[in-house]
């Protein structure tokens, strides 16, 4: 069918090594020279190989798509190689390079390779493609989504060409089925790309297209302008948007306006192209695009923690909460300005002014929050260069007061966490929260106010949970929460929460608490050395002891929120003021003995009744000083065993921000380098 394409027979009679993982030189700039090369190594490896295009990319378009006649036209199949995936070797032997598909590719499309092994020819593919299709091509940052093979087809009429691109392999699986690809399936697949009909020329007309023309003001349109059309999903969908008209001659049919975008060589930035973009408001919403859950990846950073009231169950927090979810390709970047564009595919943040209004958004707020909070909410846009996806990032500054409810089981050795809550209006059906798998959520430990009476950690742990019943009256929770009715499930919300820890300063509660109960309970011991015949001496010695200490007491409880446990001070005050019951009982007893048996209320040194008062006296002390044992070993075995596991995860969480810190440094010292090292990231 193409006469057109010549073969080097030279290249067959040269030794190619085999091993070689890239067929493409370093830094290519003549596409002609690296697929002959390309050629050469196939048929060094797999003795054979589809018959390749000659030329540039762009004269590959014109190869493809220059006839007039339509039924001449055939589609362009593009091949990206990558030596570095563990599929290119395996499709290319069993698949891409068997007789009956080479055969089939030969009568039936034009095949244009590349090779982005080294990260030179990556870089200069996309060149190459922005260039003729003055569009960015999105290269995928995982290498087993390689080999892959895009399909082209063009529609034109007059001034009007539309290009729709669609991925039809990724990896080993076929993008649309993804069934695995076998010479089978992709024949299947290719036969039923180039067969489907081009729904383009059933809509697109001339009075359209001079339509669309009458609308441009003259003066920004050169008259050497070309319009291109980018489908609504280049790599996902094969299905693009149809081209009618911008004005209907009809009033019964209803009809939305394009958006266009004009090519100019006379400017500088010439790669500006007409896009024709069905329907004025783009939709941005990932979720109407699939049937799962959009994913918001959620970092929140606590900026400064103010006073932690215990006795009212609050805290003062200043935090920074970034939201981010990914949205489609080619629909965001059609609402963007040329400058924007530019600078997104450059790497750049975009500010974006406005957001809410006009696009989707999650609906966040926090749940724990008390009273009103002050807020200031920003939305940027950049490319992830870890997926390669586009994502809307919403941040979001917040100070306030937030509720916590405290835990002091452990009192005054406790450790409380400090959360911040986040959650959607949305279902989670629609939004679902989860954390930032390529940032860690922090704290900044330095501008904390109360580091008198608190100590902070240096981790931060983030929980993903889901609330129920939790219901807001909005049109859109109406039509979910009939849904849940009719399949008698409760409604849930996604939550995530992300926590700090603050361990209280225990030395003040230590010298004021537990030290004083311990010495007024001690004192109760000196009253064993008061005589017997003195003995009511001993019960008032011991009640005013057992008052001190219900006094003192209260007054700690002042201090604390009320609650339904003991605490650990409370237990041991507690158990102090049982010491002092039996003492004073005691006393009463052995003051009875003394009156009863004895003539003058005398007791002498020998007599029995000063023995057992003397055993009484060992007994108790002895239960004292095991209690005190016993008190010691918990306190070593439960809270402060706690606080050194805060420690130990304060350890892990610096290892994982240095790994993290590795990490990005070795990705921006590879992408300086010609090979690509693909290195995944560890979601933590």
């Amino acid at each position: 069918m193409h006469t057109d394409f010549a073969i080097n027979d030279e290249l067959l009679n040269d030794e190619y090594g085999s091993n070689d993982e890239s067929p493409f030189p370093s830094e290519c700039k003549d596409e002609i020279y690296g697929i002959e090369l390309f050629y050469k190594c196939f048929i060094s490896r797999y003795y054979a190989c589809p018959t390749f295009f000659y030329g540039s990319l762009y004269e590959a378009c014109q190869a493809a798509f220059a006839s007039a006649n339509i039924k001449e036209r055939c589609p362009l199949l593009v091949y990206i190689h990558n030596g570095r995936s563990t599929f290119s070797n395996t499709f290319c032997e069993t698949t891409f390079c068997s007789e009956v598909l080479i055969d089939y590719l030969l009568e039936n499309y034009i095949v244009w390779p590349w090779d982005i092994t080294l990260k030179s020819n990556e870089e200069r593919l996309l060149i190459i493609w922005q260039k003729t299709f003055f569009l960015p091509l999105r290269i995928d940052y995982f290498v087993d989504k390689y080999p892959m093979l895009i399909g082209i087809r063009c529609s034109s009429s007059g001034l009007i060409k539309s290009f729709e691109f669609t991925s039809l392999l990724r990896g080993d699986r076929l993008t649309r089925t993804q069934v695995k690809a076998t010479l089978d399936t992709l024949l299947s697949e290719l036969i039923a790309f180039k067969e489907e009909p081009d729904l383009f020329q059933h809509d697109l007309n001339v009075k359209s297209r001079e339509n669309v023309l009458q609308q441009i003001d003259d003066n920004q349109l050169n008259t050497t302008g070309t319009v291109y059309q980018c489908s609504r999903r280049r790599f996902e969908n094969s299905s693009i948007a149809s081209n009618s008209s911008l004005h209907s001659t009809t009033r019964d049919t209803e009809h939305h306006p394009d958006l266009l975008h004009f090519h100019n060589d006379q400017i500088k930035l010439n790669n500006t192209i007409i896009m024709l973009i069905q329907e004025t408001s783009i939709d941005l919403n990932p979720s109407t695009q699939t049937n799962q859950a959009v994913r918001v990846y959620v970092r929140l950073v606590f900026l400064r923690i103010g006073e932690i009231d215990t006795l009212n169950e609050k805290y003062q927090a200043h935090a920074s909460i970034e939201s981010r979810w990914s949205v489609s390709f080619n629909e965001f970047l059609s609402t963007l300005s040329i400058e924007n564009q530019n600078l997104l595919s450059n790497g750049k943040t975009i500010i974006l002014e406005k957001y809410t209004e006009s696009y989707w958004h999650p609906q966040l707020y926090i749940e724990n929050s008390l009273g009103d909070l002050k807020e200031q909410i920003k939305y940027t846009a950049k490319i992830n260069k870890y997926d390669n996806l586009i994502y809307i990032c919403e941040h979001r500054i917040i100070k306030g007061l937030f509720w916590e409810k405290l835990e002091l089981h452990h009192f005054p050795s406790d450790v409380q966490d400090l959360s911040i809550s986040v959650t959607s209006m949305f279902f989670h059906e629609k939004v679902l929260l989860c954390p930032d798998p390529y940032q860690l959520s922090g704290i900044n430990r330095e501008a904390f106010i109360d580091q008198q009476e608190w100590s902070l950690y240096e981790h931060v742990d983030s929980e993903q949970r889901f609330i129920k019943d939790f219901l807001f009256s909005t049109d859109d929770n109406d039509e979910h929460e009939m849904k849940h009715r009719n399949n008698k499930e409760e409604p849930k919300r996604s939550v995530l929460t992300v926590t700090c820890h603050a361990a209280r300063q225990s030395a003040y509660f230590f010298w004021n608490g537990y030290f004083l109960i311990l010495l007024i309970t001690s004192v109760s011991f000196c009253t064993f050395g008061m005589p017997m015949q003195v003995a009511i001496n001993r019960l008032q010695v011991s009640c005013t002891l057992l008052l001190t200490s219900v006094t003192f007491r209260w007054t700690v409880n002042r201090s604390l929120p009320t609650v339904s446990y003991l605490t650990s001070l409370d237990k041991y005050g507690l158990l102090c003021m049982t010491n002092l019951v039996i003492h004073s009982f005691w006393h009463s007893v052995i003051s009875v003995i003394t009156w009863t048996r004895t003539t003058d209320y005398r007791a002498t040194s020998d007599s029995w009744i000063t023995s057992l008062d003397h055993g009484a006296f060992y007994v108790t002390l002895g239960i004292f000083v095991a209690f005190h044992i016993v008190v010691i070993i918990w306190f070593f075995s439960v809270p402060f065993h706690h606080r050194k596991q805060m420690e130990k995860k304060d350890k892990h969480y610096r290892t994982l921000v240095l790994e993290m810190v590795k990490t990005r440094d070795h990705q921006i010292l590879k992408q300086h380098n010609n090979g690509y090292t693909h290195t995944e990231t560890e979601r933590i």
